[in-house]
């Protein structure tokens, strides 16, 4: 989703992710409760290896997964119909009192399944916050490159928590105590409110109010419906949720392999762990070059590719400390750039109204797809042993790259974006709720035209063939019995003649020099036909304006 010619560098990628106060909150608050997750993570893994063995890691997986994942549709449907920065503050906020409520009860020497049951409370809190985010976001950013940047931004941030969350937890768990980790990680969450109290509250939009349209179950599988019937969502969804899945199997091995395989103890947990997060570091880099040229379909694949590959190789290679490590950072690169490609496309296909419950689409399979793959590697480690395991859950990814990758490559950005014409565009409420890519298909789609003051660019009688927005200047708007009030910059003009089929209804004449944009009509009727609550708001603004009485002229 580029809008320059030449490929961003990463300092400017970075300044545009950081390019508003809103964006720099949204960003550090997700910092702190991105390390405040993954700390929690390699705790709470150590913390059942240590009361139960392999069997309670993967039980803890599953226990804590397959509530959030179930709940995901749940808070899909909160975060479409609400604030969302609202809901990401309360589940901060509720975040921390949880772990605190965990912190306690190890503490108290509570038995297992008490400190499961909390952590399975946590993980349903924690699953409003990808989609709450991934929501926010392109109301945040102000152009197509701002998006791009705060997607690759967000996702390096994510894999610095894993690197640093994953130390946190695995220094304070070797050098303290599970209880101490886990108090360490609420006080991450309570700060991490902070930020998100200083970003004002999102409204609703109107596409987004329609309560009265669907009813409760059909509004929580509206998501589904959603991906379900987008042949491109389904693809995107479907390898992203196999990734999750050898993910969670990942949970267990990496626990099974620092302390058999490798022997370098509890705290080797989260070694491996921080090194996966290190390669996501990197991915930042490299999906931002790829972003820069529209090659989101290429990095889904290169991601897929690489983890799958390296993960089988650990298998193959000695079991030598610094190996699996350096081949870690190989599999967390190949996960980066899979993450900060797929949400970019799931951002770019995927209309406002429906934006926060695709996302919890995915989050649901994120839960579900980790609790499965969690039940499945002791399994696979009975069956194949741990390295048998590793070679099976390598060689997914890439099966599935290869197999679709005709498809995969239909799914590129294209080409670069003009600002201006985007955010007029988006700031118009017939072109709110259209998936970000349609606006930017439009967006390169507008021709720019200069108007010196005095010229009509429509008359009265004249066929319609164009709509168009403004974006600098003034006009006069009249008619053969009298005048409109006039317009000027961000309002739109010649949407009655294209909608209804009628001779233009007016004369509009710029009163100063301006600068318009002009949408053709077979484009302009495609995209405002491509979703219900854009036909309806374009067909409320023409009623609105065709029964207007003008003023009568003067004599």
């Amino acid at each position: 989703m580029a809008d320059s010619r030449q490929p961003d560098s990463f300092r400017r990628t970075v300044v545009d992710a950081l390019a508003t106060a809103d964006l720099r909150r949204l960003q550090a608050s997700w910092a702190l409760s991105s390390f405040g997750q993954w700390a929690f993570f390699v705790v709470l893994a150590v913390y059942a290896y240590d009361v139960g063995g392999t069997t309670a890691v993967g039980v803890a997986a599953v226990v804590r997964m397959l509530p959030a994942g179930l709940a995901a549709p749940l808070w899909g449907v909160l975060v479409d119909r609400s604030s969302r920065r609202d809901v990401l503050l309360v589940t901060d906020v509720a975040r921390a009192l949880f772990l605190a409520g965990i912190t306690g009860a190890v503490a108290a020497g509570a038995p297992l399944w008490a400190v499961l049951v909390l952590s399975a409370v946590f993980t349903v809190l924690q699953t409003a916050h990808i989609p709450a985010q991934s929501a926010l976001l392109p109301a945040l950013a102000a152009t197509p490159r701002q998006l791009a940047a705060a997607n690759a931004l967000t996702s390096s941030i994510e894999n610095a928590g894993v690197l640093v969350g994953s130390i946190i937890g695995g220094v304070l768990v070797a050098a303290a105590s599970a209880e101490t980790a886990f108090a360490g990680t609420a006080a991450l969450y309570a700060v991490a409110a902070w930020p998100l109290l200083r970003i004002p509250r999102d409204p609703v939009p109107a596409h987004r109010e329609h309560s009265d349209e669907e009813g409760p179950l059909e509004e929580l599988g509206s998501g589904l419906r959603a991906v379900a019937a987008e042949p491109s969502l389904r693809l995107v969804v479907g390898l992203v949720c196999a990734s999750y899945f050898i993910e969670g199997a990942a949970d267990v091995l990496i626990v099974v392999l620092a302390i058999q395989l490798l022997d370098i103890g509890e705290a080797g947990v989260g070694w491996l762990n921080a090194a996966w997060g290190s390669g996501g570091l990197v991915a930042g880099a490299v999906a931002i070059a790829l972003l820069g040229r529209g090659r989101l379909a290429i990095g889904l694949a290169l991601g897929g590719l690489l983890a799958g590959a390296c993960f089988a190789l650990i298998a193959a290679l000695p079991d030598i400390a610094y190996v699996a490590l350096a081949l870690f950072v190989l599999v967390g690169l190949g996960y980066g750039l899979i993450e900060i490609t797929g949400m970019t496309l799931l951002q770019r296909m995927t209309s406002d109204d429906l934006l926060g419950r695709t996302f919890a689409v995915l989050e649901s399979s994120y839960w579900l797809a980790c609790g499965l793959g969690g039940i499945a590697a002791p399994v696979l480690i009975e069956l194949l042993g741990v390295r048998g395991a590793l070679v099976a859950l390598g060689l997914l990814l890439p099966a599935l790259v290869v197999v679709r990758w005709r498809a995969l490559a239909r799914l590129e950005a294209g080409t670069s974006v003009p600002e201006e014409a985007f955010a007029l565009l988006r700031a118009v409420p017939m072109f709110a709720p259209l998936p970000i890519g349609t606006v930017e298909s439009l967006a390169n789609s507008v021709q720019c035209m200069d108007v010196p003051a005095g010229t009509a660019v429509v008359s009265e009688g004249d066929l319609g063939d164009r709509f168009y927005l403004i974006a600098s200047g003034d006009f006069d708007v009249t008619r053969s019995d009298g005048a409109f009030p006039p317009l000027g910059a961000g309002d739109v003009f010649g949407e009655i003649a294209l909608l209804r089929d009628v001779p233009r209804t007016a004369t509009v004449t710029a009163s100063s020099e301006a600068r318009v944009y002009a949408l053709e009509r077979d484009s302009f009727l495609t995209a405002v036909s491509g979703h219900r609550f854009s036909t309806r708001a374009a067909s409320s603004m023409a009623d609105e304006r065709a029964d207007r009485r003008p003023q009568a002229a003067s004599s």
